[in-house]
């Protein structure tokens, strides 16, 4: 089996600038778990997953930044920054997954589930 006889076709994509609850609309409207996000050009730039709209702070799942020995939040700033953003963060551009790991449609699927696994993803 490759890529292509798994995969979802036409893929159902949201812009950069697609609102977080557009995006958590579509994916419940249309019954998938995540969807690539493209850039003003029509690229591919993130990907957003169910996983990524889990700790919002809007529904009162956020991560708490300030939890822990008061040292981490120096050593740690960049992931608290970047956990602030996605928890709070208005629009795709803002949430998405990057960097993108992509295969082509004749990837064989033992090639794919590697990829998958190796890099603790769930799409490609």
């Amino acid at each position: 089996m490759f890529a292509r006889d798994v995969m979802s076709s036409p893929a159902i994509t949201v812009g950069m600038s697609s609102p977080v609850a557009e995006v958590a609309a579509t994916l419940r409207d249309h019954r998938i778990g995540g969807v690539p996000v493209l850039d003003g050009e029509g690229k591919l730039a993130g990907m957003i997953t169910e996983v990524d709209l889990v700790h919002r702070y809007e529904i009162g799942t956020d991560r708490q930044t300030d939890r822990g020995p008061w040292w981490r939040r120096f050593h740690a700033r960049d992931t608290i920054a970047r956990r602030y953003v996605k928890s709070h963060g208005r629009t795709a551009r803002h949430v998405m997954t990057t960097p993108l790991r992509c295969v082509e449609q004749d990837a064989p699927l033992c090639d794919v589930a590697g990829l998958l696994d190796t890099h603790r993803i769930s799409r490609v």
